[in-house]
């Protein structure tokens, strides 16, 4: 019987094969009369015997092959077409994908490219070209058929796997960022006559690489294969100096003068200048640390500044930049007036004439010492340097918050002093024998204490410790002529 079966079901198959005329009807037929029999035996070269494995690469196939009909790859029917065919129709398709056109907004400019600009790819085309032109070729007679009557009646896809790479997105991202970055406009402050005049601020933009390489991934994972919009993820770019910022500062909170004792236009007179000039205008943000000695510096001739009187291992030195710490030291009292926190002073080797004793400020020529002020205020500070009629001074403006019945006073105390007793004589070959010309004063040797008072409708409510200088002695020094 079951012999008689298996010749019955190669007639009928190939009678199925021969029937051109009557395709349809008898298709159906045979192949019901084929399922009744896959029904009732099963077994030897039956429908549930294995298909054999098959040894075939891509390069193995023949161009002329037919695929047979109900195969789709991706988008691509290629039903009935030669693999030659299906190889340059299922490329086009590809083709087609590539060129279409990629927008990545960028606030409002954007970043165009296509699909084919994001690292586009498909790794197993001729694999579903492979797997297509296979159906129907692979197995026995019945397992032949089988296939061909599957995909004819329910239409077989091979899936294309599509894919970007996250590198050429990156490098994509990357090598364009910059150009799309605004930088934020800094406000900037001036001050005309009693008043100040602001410039507005704006926010810059910046493209955030990271967030927008992974809003183009989620993108293309969600791709309907048609062109893309994809938005960029930004950062605000905000300015350091804002309007809103600058324009709190109105009001003088601390100021202080100097007297030079010598004419503008000597070298410390015009190292004074350049130095007022180089710090007239600053801006300190809260927080912000500020240096007198990276303001001024270098000390050199191309920056400025002239030969002038500086004090150097207990006496007198002439170099470049000589006189400066006259402005360190107006700025500090200025600064205690404003009570703007003083973060690092250092006093004189040697007294001096223009402020009282422990009030002084000095900056040396490598910033080993050096003067510094940190803005302990929630507002800007601005400051006003001036050097006019042989007078050093000083404005801080800012926000003045401060009670106008408290007032401040300063003060500072002596706690020892001795003079030198020693002369010293120093030989001066160019001046004639028997003549002599002092060249510097004697300077005691001092220690000091300073202090800051704080008054309440004028009386005194708290005294406040500062520090203690100790300045070293020098005795008088003369030239003595000796040719």
């Amino acid at each position: 019987m079951r012999f008689t079966k298996k010749i019955l079901l190669l007639f009928l198959i190939s009678g199925m094969l021969t029937l051109e005329s009557e395709a349809e009807a008898s298709f159906i037929d045979i192949h019901e009369e084929l399922a009744v029999y896959f029904a009732e035996d099963v077994g030897d070269n039956g429908r549930d015997a294995e298909k054999p494995t098959i040894d075939i690469s891509f390069d193995d196939l023949d161009e002329n092959q037919v695929i047979c009909d109900g195969i789709t790859i991706g988008n691509t029917n290629v039903s009935g077409m030669t693999v030659g065919e299906a190889v340059t129709a299922v490329n086009s398709e590809f083709d087609r994908l590539s060129a279409l056109p990629v927008t990545i907004d960028v606030d409002d400019r954007s970043i165009e490219t296509d699909i084919s600009g994001l690292g586009f790819h498909c790794d197993n085309i001729e694999e579903c070209i492979l797997e297509s032109a296979l159906v129907g070729q692979v197995g026995t007679l019945i397992n032949k058929y089988k296939d061909i009557s599957d995909v004819s009646h329910t239409n077989k896809i091979y899936e294309l796997q599509l894919d970007i790479s996250e590198d050429t997105v990156a490098q994509l991202i990357g090598q364009t960022a910059d150009s799309y970055t605004i930088i934020p406009v800094e406000a900037s402050i001036s001050r005309h006559g009693d008043s100040f005049e602001v410039t507005q601020s704006h926010n810059g933009i910046q493209i955030d690489q990271g967030k927008t390489i992974d809003n183009i991934l989620r993108a293309f994972e969600n791709w309907d294969q048609t062109a893309m919009k994809i938005p960029a993820a930004t950062v605000i770019l905000y300015p350091n100096y804002k309007t809103e910022d600058l324009s709190r500062i109105k009001d003088c909170i601390g100021s202080f003068t100097t007297k030079l004792y010598t004419s503008n236009e000597s070298g410390k007179g015009r190292n004074v200048y350049i130095g007022a000039g180089k710090i007239n205008g600053t801006v300190i943000l809260p927080g912000q640390e500020w240096s007198i000695y990276k303001t001024l510096a270098p000390f050199n001739a191309e920056n400025g500044y002239d030969i002038a009187i500086a004090y150097l291992n207990g006496g007198y030195v002439e170099e470049l930049g000589g006189g400066v710490c006259q402005l360190a030291t107006t700025l500090y009292n200025a600064s205690l007036r404003a009570e703007i926190k003083v973060s690092e002073r250092f006093c004189h080797q040697l007294t001096v004439g223009y402020t009282d004793i422990a009030f002084d400020a000095t900056v040396n020529d490598n910033g080993s010492k050096d003067f510094k002020i940190t803005n302990n205020f929630d507002f800007p500070v601005y400051l006003e340097a001036y050097f006019r009629d042989e007078t050093v001074g000083f404005n801080i403006y800012g926000e003045e918050t401060r009670d106008p019945r408290r007032t401040l006073g300063f003060r500072s105390e002596v706690l020892s002093e001795e003079y030198p007793t020693e002369i010293q004589e120093i030989p001066d070959p160019t001046m004639p024998r028997g003549t002599r010309e002092m060249i510097q004063r004697a300077y005691p040797k001092i220690k000091a204490v300073a202090y800051k008072q704080v008054f309440y409708d004028g009386a005194l409510v708290e005294e406040i410790y500062l520090h203690t200088d100790n300045y070293k002695s020098s005795p008088e020094k003369y030239r003595v002529g000796t040719r």
